[in-house]
């Protein structure tokens, strides 16, 4: 008679193992990605603010007022800058991270409270975010991580003065956006951006030399 209980109580507790339900894996988050609005932003800040300054600034570099050689590329890298969690140290991984020297800049470049500008830009732009899709004939894209050797190389071979990294847009309020842009050894800052009859305009910037 014990023997018959201590197999009841064995097989029910076998019984109650195989119909507990299974451990499901955690569900990932979706990561966020670039949309169409995001690159329209990234190609007005190119068209509206660093190509006009690039060309005067080749010119002068070629001590002559002769137009800008179609061979002259943006070199720009294919992942967007995140905020760093800590202070970049000195060489970090190209193309560095928005640290507290950039983030200053959001006073100038936009009307929305500072605070909450930063606070938005952290959240967004908490990791780096593939770049996707041609932003212009002349953006030449680089890998991040690269070494600062190999930029000089590539720097060389396209003929190029500007190296460009950006980060993911802010959309602070209707049809604004704000970018961060670091234009390597030129400047580095925020642009801020406006969207009217469908179209995205650098409406203002804050930056300062490298």
């Amino acid at each position: 008679m014990k023997d018959t209980a201590t197999i009841a109580v064995i097989c029910s507790t076998l019984l109650l193992v195989a119909c507990q339900a299974p451990e499901l894996p955690e569900v990932s988050k979706p990561v966020k990605r670039l949309d169409s609005d995001d690159l329209a932003v990234m190609k007005a800040v190119l068209d509206d603010f660093l190509r006009p300054e690039r060309d005067p600034s080749i010119q002068r570099a070629m001590a002559s007022p002769k137009p800008v050689p179609r061979t002259t590329r943006f070199l720009m890298f294919d992942w967007t800058v995140a905020v760093c969690e800590r202070q970049p140290l000195p060489g970090a991984v190209l193309p560095g991270c928005i640290d507290d020297h950039w983030l200053r800049h959001l006073a100038s470049a936009t009307s929305a409270p500072t605070l909450s500008a930063a606070t938005r830009a952290k959240k967004l732009n908490a990791r780096s975010l593939p770049i996707i899709g041609l932003l212009a004939d002349d953006v030449i894209y680089i890998p991040a991580g690269i070494n600062v050797a190999d930029l000089d190389e590539l720097t060389r071979k396209y003929q190029s003065g500007s190296v460009i990294a950006l980060s993911a847009p802010v959309y602070l309020e209707p049809r604004t956006a704000l970018i961060a842009y670091r234009d390597f050894w030129n400047s580095t800052g925020f642009a801020r951006l406006t969207r009217t009859s469908g179209k995205w305009n650098v409406a203002s910037h804050s930056g300062s030399l490298e």
